[in-house]
């Protein structure tokens, strides 16, 4: 045992020399070095923004062709509502206010101005009612209010079905722009902030890395597949590989959100020094 350290120090044990120099200067830099840290956690892409679209009158549904999956441009037709009616209710106003000129036209032949203001006060009421009806048959044609990709709303089956005013159609998510879902644990949520940054990579294209900046934290925790977590959601920054035909809403990943450089023996057992400290207080 005395000769020991006199034997690590001659010149047969280089080799024990070496490791422990390899293993002092190891030691040394994961304590008083640091490396990048990172928070990981399932995600899932979403799309910027999902619009409804309801129906603008009670009608009955004459023809629709689009499903969920569907790809629209703004001011695409998504279904049609019949207009028979209204078409009627038009043309009886369009007669009633020609006869309404007529008459305005014989009171001025007549010089009769109290006459005169009520078939002109009639004629305005009578066009007022017709441009409503005129507005309502436009508006029996269902167009896309921007371009994106259908998420909801199959109307095939339901061709001669009678819809009543503000019934859900459609939903078309807007895809020029995506967000990300993450349900941070609750032990990592305290190092999160708004502006972080990060980047998600999708299982269907693991290569690829899509740069984000987290925008909201939820201020309370839920339950999350059983477990504690809060829900934070980040903005996909534009790039080269932002706008990949590839990528569908609903495509799930891994996000890691970059936090301040961390000693590495922090980051490699903070978490087992925190679970033992919770079994010892329980």
């Amino acid at each position: 045992l005395l000769r020991a350290p006199f034997e690590f120090f001659s010149s047969h044990a280089m080799g024990k020399k070496l490791v422990a120099v390899v293993l002092a200067a190891f030691m040394s830099w994961s304590w008083f070095g640091s490396i990048p840290f990172q928070v990981s956690a399932p995600s899932e892409l979403l799309p910027g923004s999902v619009l409804a679209v309801g129906v603008p009158v009670d009608a009955t549904l004459i023809s629709a062709d689009l499903a969920p999956g569907d790809e629209v441009m703004e001011g695409d037709v998504l279904a049609v509502f019949a207009t028979e009616s209204l078409a009627l209710e038009a043309k009886s106003l369009e007669s009633k206010l020609a006869v309404v000129r007529i008459e305005e036209n014989l009171a001025i032949s007549k010089s009769d101005p109290v006459e005169v203001s009520m078939k002109r006060a009639l004629a305005k009421e009578l066009t007022a009612d017709l441009n409503l009806v005129l507005h309502k048959i436009d508006l029996a044609t269902i167009r896309s209010p921007s371009s994106g990709v259908i998420v909801e709303g199959d109307l095939r089956e339901r061709i001669g079905d009678s819809f009543t005013k503000g019934e859900s159609l459609f939903r078309i998510a807007d895809t020029s722009s995506y967000r990300l879902q993450m349900w941070i644990d609750e032990a990592d949520v305290d190092v999160l902030k708004t502006t972080q940054k990060g980047s998600f990579s999708a299982f269907a294209r693991p290569e690829v890395n899509f740069p984000f900046t987290v925008h909201r934290i939820a201020p309370g925790a839920a339950s999350h597949e059983e477990q504690n977590a809060f829900l934070v959601e980040a903005t996909i920054d534009e790039g080269e590989d932002g706008n990949a035909d590839w990528i569908r809403t609903g495509m799930e990943g891994v996000g890691s959100i970059d936090i301040e450089s961390r000693r590495p023996l922090w980051i490699w057992f903070h978490g087992l020094v925190d679970t033992m400290r919770m079994k010892s207080w329980l």
